[in-house]
């Protein structure tokens, strides 16, 4: 929870499913839940948003949020890895 959260009271923006195709979205966190531990090393992650067709929209979070390096590691190894073990992504994008 956030101390915003805290503040107020109320929950913000946690534990919204992301939308799309519940086994598309499974596959997906999966590959997410694999690279969290490589991201976590410079304490960042990214977030499933939505998957659109075959587009997957990601949220950068922590360090990743506002790092030079997002779009790198979004499209060289977040995407990579996703398009490997998901036959159908075809795009990756940051929201």
């Amino acid at each position: 929870m956030s101390w915003l959260s805290r503040l107020i009271g109320v929950p913000i923006d946690e534990a919204r499913a992301p939308a799309g195709d519940p086994d598309r979205v499974q596959a997906v966190q999966r590959v997410l839940d694999e690279l969290a531990p490589l991201l976590a090393l410079d304490g960042g992650s990214f977030e499933l948003v939505a998957i659109e067709g075959d587009q997957v929209a990601l949220r950068a979070q922590g360090a990743c949020a506002g790092c030079h390096a997002q779009a790198t590691t979004l499209s060289e190894a977040v995407e990579a890895r996703l398009r490997e073990r998901c036959a159908w992504v075809r795009g990756v994008r940051s929201v």
